[in-house]
């Protein structure tokens, strides 16, 4: 048998436990606390006595008139006129805020302006023609090349097709997901592109792509994360024969 009181095993035919010494088998159960609340007796509550009464309603009639009469004393009177202060300054009649004089003088006649000569809009700000509207026409072609990702440390091919004077492009790319992607024009200089790429797949990566002409008919192609910046992958393109 094991002791309800202290958990220590005890022998067969053993009464008492060998550690705390108390009944085995037998576990004094808490007693209610005993609550010290007395009702008050019937003699305590006793009614008021017949002089007691008489007292008390005097009291109570002496409080209410004093009452009343304090509060007619300070009454304010509602219907007396307001009295005027003897400090208020007079009203003074208004004067004629303009002054007597000759007329004024005509006005002298507007020299018409002399419009400034603007800018050609077709011109850069170095005197070279401004690329227009759409892709210049030096970026227009097919370009395909090999892209390297640095998170992932892999390398892909890529292919994306400009069309001189248009705002989308359509690019291609393998890296064992054959995304395909739409690039729209954000801005264009006459050596630079910046696109935003959206694509429709779920695992092919969007975000914001530039593509600057870095000389012996090369451009540079780099995506990067369009809110932080960061840099997915790049790659140089090349015209495909």
């Amino acid at each position: 048998m094991r002791c309800a009181h202290c958990g220590k095993d005890a022998g067969p035919g053993q009464r008492n436990c060998p550690r705390c010494h108390r009944p085995i088998g037998h576990r004094r159960q808490p007693q209610p606390p005993v609550s010290r609340y007395r009702p008050p007796r019937r003699k305590d509550l006793r009614p008021l006595t017949v002089r007691e009464g008489p007292l008390a309603a005097v009291v109570i009639v002496a409080i209410v008139v004093v009452g009343v009469a304090l509060g007619g004393r300070f009454a304010v009177p509602e219907d007396d006129p307001p009295v005027a202060s003897p400090l208020a300054a007079p009203s003074l009649p208004a004067l004629d805020a303009t002054p007597p004089g000759p007329s004024p003088a005509a006005a002298p006649p507007e020299t018409p302006e002399t419009p400034e000569p603007t800018a050609d809009p077709r011109r850069s700000a170095t005197g070279a023609p401004a690329p227009g509207p759409g892709i210049p026409e030096a970026f227009g072609g097919r370009w395909t090349g090999t892209m390297h990702n640095p998170i992932y440390q892999r390398r892909f091919p890529l292919a994306v097709e400009l069309v001189a004077g248009a705002e989308r492009a359509e690019v291609r790319w393998d890296d064992g997901l054959r995304c395909v992607g739409r690039l729209s024009l954000r801005e264009s200089t006459e050596t630079e592109l910046t696109m935003d790429l959206d694509v429709s797949q779920r695992d092919c990566s969007p975000g914001r792509v530039s593509i600057t002409r870095v000389g012996d008919g090369r451009l540079e192609y780099a995506l990067r994360h369009r809110h932080d910046g960061e840099l997915r992958y790049s790659g140089v393109l090349r015209p495909q024969e």
